[in-house]
């Protein structure tokens, strides 16, 4: 669990500090992993700023990820362009090396807290510019576009969102 929601990196510190505790909560909560999670997600460990991050997301987590966070919508009144928007991202999921329904094998798309590559197979000089390009086109004026559909970020709608938007250190804190 500590390398699913934390870093994959465990020195003994980290074990002696964090995880035995964290084997005791499941030992004592009856082998319960609910109040492992919690403890470990509400920990100071779990908040501190080198732990803020250091995970690289996989191409669905990062672009459905950034979709949700931003609110984007894909025509729901719409089944036609609905499918053309969620074809986009697939498209751009592919370019990113993470094709939708085709996972290398038959075991999945390999666990970013696998030995030895962990979160960093997503990262490449190419997969790196077009996640780059990919999030950059979102918030654009064109957003990821083909023909009459668009599937982009409002800026201005999120922002208005957000408590004191005007502030922008709350807003850089906020989103």
């Amino acid at each position: 669990m500590y390398r699913w929601f934390i870093y994959y990196d465990i020195d003994k510190t980290i074990e002696a500090d964090v995880i035995e505790p964290l084997a005791d909560v499941f030992i004592k909560n009856n082998f319960e992993i609910k109040p492992v999670l919690q403890t470990l997600l509400s920990s100071e460990h779990f908040f501190h700023a080198s732990n803020i991050g250091c995970l690289i997301k996989n191409p669905t987590d990062h672009l459905i990820g950034a979709c949700r966070q931003f609110g984007i919508t894909f025509s729901p009144d719409d089944s036609t362009k609905q499918r053309y928007a969620l074809n986009m991202i697939a498209f751009h999921l592919v370019r990113m090396g993470m094709e939708p329904g085709d996972p290398p094998n038959v075991a999945g798309w390999p666990a970013t807290y696998q030995f030895p590559s962990f979160n960093q197979m997503w990262i490449n000089s190419t997969t790196l510019t077009i996640r780059n390009a990919t999030t950059d086109a979102l918030l654009s004026h064109l957003g990821l576009a083909n023909s009459d559909i668009s599937v982009r970020l409002n800026l201005l709608a999120f922002t208005a969102q957000l408590p004191d938007a005007e502030n922008v250190n709350r807003l850089i804190e906020e989103s």
